[in-house]
């Protein structure tokens, strides 16, 4: 079940993932992206297997977490609350010992992987 009232919808390489709006400091364009230039943010790009793959002409977004130093980027952002999405709980097969995902959801006939800033943020640092 999910907590929050807002999340975050962010897409890349064709997959969408799903955050609570409140584990996110900041959503801007990757060209406007100036704020934390002094400091060192590290930041993700991920495939559709929620691994590391090299930066993507794509991706127009940076999104970085509160836990930590950390952002990722993807194509598209959106906003959407919790009421427009249809949670579906993990069954046991699926649940993998690494694994930031914690539920899948379906929002506009699209399927979308469920977690939070701080699971995801630990999983991009142990790849």
């Amino acid at each position: 079940m999910l907590y929050n009232n807002i999340y975050l919808l962010l897409k890349f390489d064709d997959r969408y993932l799903l955050l609570p709006q409140s584990d996110i400091e900041l959503v801007e364009t990757t060209s406007a992206f100036s704020r934390y230039e002094l400091e060192e943010v590290m930041t993700f790009n991920l495939n559709k297997d929620l691994l590391i793959q090299p930066n993507s002409k794509k991706s127009n977004y940076i999104v970085l977490f509160k836990v930590e130093l950390a952002a990722l980027l993807c194509e598209e952002v959106e906003n959407i609350k919790c009421e427009e999405i249809d949670v579906q709980e993990l069954s046991a097969v699926m649940k993998l010992s690494k694994s930031p995902v914690t539920h899948l959801a379906i929002y506009k006939d699209q399927i979308a992987c469920v977690s939070n800033g701080k699971a995801l943020v630990k999983y991009l640092l142990e790849l």
